[in-house]
């Protein structure tokens, strides 16, 4: 669902991207997966606005669970950029 290129900024606002491209978005989730096999993301609504999806999250099954709203800009049906807010 990640383009080749694409970047994940942890929060909304960074200026520096914590992920750049594909492979390195996939071995950052992996590894987080295997550590908490129990992580889950509970989708509590979405927008959409043009090429941009808003989604607000329930992350659980790690630490401690909290809520978070990812953004996500999509470009022929991949994400390439990704903000998240806490």
């Amino acid at each position: 669902m990640f383009s080749e290129d694409a970047v994940i900024y942890s929060n909304l606002g960074d200026k520096e991207p914590s992920m750049t491209g594909s492979a390195e978005i996939k071995e950052r989730y992996t590894d987080m997966f295997a550590k908490s096999p129990e992580n889950k993301s509970t989708l509590m609504g979405r927008m959409v606005q043009g090429s941009f999806v808003f989604d607000h999250e329930w992350i659980t099954g790690r630490d401690s669970e909290f809520k978070i709203m990812a953004i996500y800009e999509i470009e022929n049906g991949q994400i390439i950029r990704a903000w998240f807010a806490r």
